[in-house]
């Protein structure tokens, strides 16, 4: 499970962005890089909301909110507009960063052995 969540959070991040916004849009590096960090920014903080979810709620509503918000934003990827590509690049790197710590605990609780459970 994890490495289908590090195999799908590497097409959101890195490179793969850095390109597509220097090559359609014709963005500088600084640009980029400021997107980046500032979406690296809102992770932490989102991320943090959805450990609060899957705490109070459960592992599968926060689970289930950042793959509503991964498919709206690569929906709006499809839209060839500037402001909607910031957008759906923001909303996939924010909840692809925010999925990892909830797709860990979902494994090592629900699948991993019982030395390694945690509940």
């Amino acid at each position: 499970m994890c490495l289908g969540v590090a195999a799908t959070f590497t097409a959101g991040d890195g490179d793969i962005v850095y390109v597509y916004l220097k090559e359609i849009y014709g963005l500088i590096h600084v640009d980029v890089t400021r997107f980046m960090g500032l979406s690296i920014a809102a992770s932490l903080g989102i991320s943090m909301a959805l450990g609060y979810v899957a705490d109070k709620a459960s592992d599968k509503v926060a689970l289930g909110m950042v793959s509503m918000m991964t498919i709206l934003s690569t929906f709006f990827l499809s839209i060839k507009s500037i402001i909607l590509t910031y957008l759906s690049l923001a909303i996939l790197g924010i909840f692809m960063r925010s999925m990892m710590p909830i797709a860990r605990r979902i494994s090592i609780t629900c699948y991993g052995s019982k030395r390694y459970r945690i509940s």
